[in-house]
């Protein structure tokens, strides 16, 4: 049986050689619960305000999605994808084997015409039950530069949030895929 992995980062910049991985949430086909990566927890100087290691973080997600088949991102294969290999290289980390790929967003972009191609307004159009949490970006300002417990906990929330929302998207854009190769989904 094909494995999936549906998972999504939240990072502290768009840029991945000014930003560190802040967590992952993986929801494997293989598990019934999600797995959380937080880096306040695999950075064990965290508290003490050196928040810049997110090393143990890659490594533990990189694990984690080497172990299926097929993975699923929004902006996975532009966004989530490069700025993990991006953090890897800056760590030493062995790269992450090829995986195939299904990017939602890359399949709206060449399947359909929507006014926006976001998870929230693809998950909104196909009427998926979950819905996206708002994006107050002072929580990541709150849980980098201070190292707030409970900034983390809304961040990781928002993470599962996503995952949880991708995994109903899925369901939707999966008759639409013709081929998955090397460059992923829809291509």
């Amino acid at each position: 049986m094909i494995s999936t992995a549906v998972f999504d980062l939240e990072t502290s910049d768009l840029n991945a050689d000014s930003g560190i991985i802040l967590c992952a949430v993986i929801q494997s086909s293989t598990r019934k619960t999600p797995i959380v990566i937080r880096t306040d927890d695999t950075n064990l100087n965290w508290k003490k305000g050196l928040r810049g290691d997110d090393s143990a973080t890659v490594k533990k997600v990189q694990e984690a999605l080497a172990d299926h088949d097929v993975l699923c991102a929004h902006n996975g294969t532009r966004f989530d994808l490069p700025f993990l290999r991006t953090r890897a290289l800056k760590w030493g980390i062995p790269r992450l084997p090829d995986i195939k790929v299904v990017d939602p967003l890359s399949i709206a972009w060449r399947k359909f015409r929507l006014k926006s191609n976001r998870l929230g307004n693809l998950s909104d159009y196909v009427g998926v039950k979950d819905k996206k949490t708002p994006l107050d970006m002072s929580l990541w300002m709150e849980a980098v530069l201070n190292g707030s417990r409970e900034a983390m906990d809304a961040i990781v929330e928002h993470c599962v949030a996503d995952v949880k929302v991708l995994a109903g998207v899925l369901k939707f854009v999966k008759p639409f895929i013709r081929v998955l190769d090397e460059r992923g989904s829809a291509l």
